[in-house]
């Protein structure tokens, strides 16, 4: 019986429902139900490596933290060795018929790292420096990418180019 035990159950089904919306239609196949059952052997492995290397674990941060840097880094590793570390290029224009699919599609146009921005924050709620420690980036760069993934969602759904003419309130300070 491990110590940690607690924290990671009460994590699961975060990470499951960060996994899928992070595989979505990036997962091998187009197929929702598939790229469902790959999302959760993606959190599986997240848990089970927690749960072997709990010793190894840094217990200076929340658990919570920890896998999900691990989720991520596993999703990473797999869509680096499948040549998927780019956004879906293959993803219909006329995605517009349903605002689910369009969504959808728009989120398959971020880059990897901008789509985990915005999920972290977005879809788990986490702040823009437990992001930061997630990701082993700078709030800085936090921002930047979520500025960047929602400057892009919104051309993507909208059709607009301009991102200046969406956010003219948005200015980067130095």
């Amino acid at each position: 019986s491990t110590t940690l035990l607690p924290e990671i159950e009460q994590a699961v089904p975060a990470l499951r429902r960060f996994a899928r919306a992070l595989i979505a239609r990036t997962g091998a196949t187009q197929n929702p139900a598939t790229n469902q059952v790959l999302a959760d052997d993606l959190a599986h492995e997240t848990v089970l490596l927690a749960l072997r290397s709990e010793r190894s674990l840094d217990l200076s941060r929340p658990i919570r933290l920890s896998l999900f840097s691990s989720l991520i880094g596993f999703h990473a590793v797999h869509l680096k060795q499948a040549g998927f570390n780019q956004p879906n290029a293959h993803v219909a224009s006329d995605f517009n018929h349903n605002v689910e699919q369009g969504l959808i599609a728009a989120l398959d146009r971020l880059t990897f790292e901008d789509r985990v921005v915005l999920l972290l924050i977005n879809l788990e709620q986490m702040s823009y420096d437990e992001v930061a420690d997630v990701l082993h980036i700078t709030r800085a760069l936090v921002i930047q990418r979520l500025v960047r993934a929602r400057n892009q969602l919104a051309r993507s759904m909208t059709g607009q180019q301009a991102a200046s003419s969406l956010h003219p309130h948005l200015r980067l300070v130095k």
